[in-house]
């Protein structure tokens, strides 16, 4: 049975922040109290950088993106990451991107700006893709690297 979505996001963030805390971090969870980011995090135990991640949780085995709104377009900012969680439907271990807030606004707006072209109605939703999409979405997405994307899978390493 699926569990609730605010669940399936509470999952997300803390499954981050277990990974997080295994690699000497300090994290928080801000428990919704922060608009932009769901964990703030200081790495070396305290001793090191500074950063904030914003969680987005998918329960689907089969997800291939993410929903955004229209400001993932503007945050640009280097101590900003988006981690993107698969919880698998709790078959298999979750598996989780990690991508900074800059890659992630730039193919939010290019994306946004080749479906608003192609004759579609402005919307507040932005979609962000873990992988190459099927079918007639596949065209706004057609100037993005997925190998790139591919290499931000458990990528982990930015907080050490």
């Amino acid at each position: 049975m699926k569990p609730d979505k605010n669940n399936i996001g509470n999952a997300g963030e803390y499954y981050v922040a277990s990974k997080l805390s295994a690699m000497d971090c300090i994290v928080t969870v801000t428990l919704g109290r922060a608009e932009a980011f769901d964990l703030l995090i200081v790495t070396k135990n305290g001793k090191g950088s500074h950063y904030k991640v914003s969680v987005k949780t998918a329960w689907s085995a089969t997800a291939g993106s993410f929903v955004l709104n229209e400001k993932a377009e503007l945050i640009n900012s280097p101590d900003l990451f988006y981690a993107f969680v698969k919880i698998n439907e709790n078959v298999s271990s979750p598996e989780v991107w990690v991508i900074p807030s800059s890659f992630v606004a730039s193919v939010v707006k290019k994306s946004h700006q080749n479906y608003i072209e192609s004759g579609h109605n402005q919307n507040s939703l932005r979609g962000f893709p873990i992988a190459k999409p099927r079918g007639s979405y596949d065209k706004y997405y057609d100037f993005v690297d997925f190998n790139k994307i591919d290499k931000y899978k458990g990528n982990y390493s930015v907080f050490e």
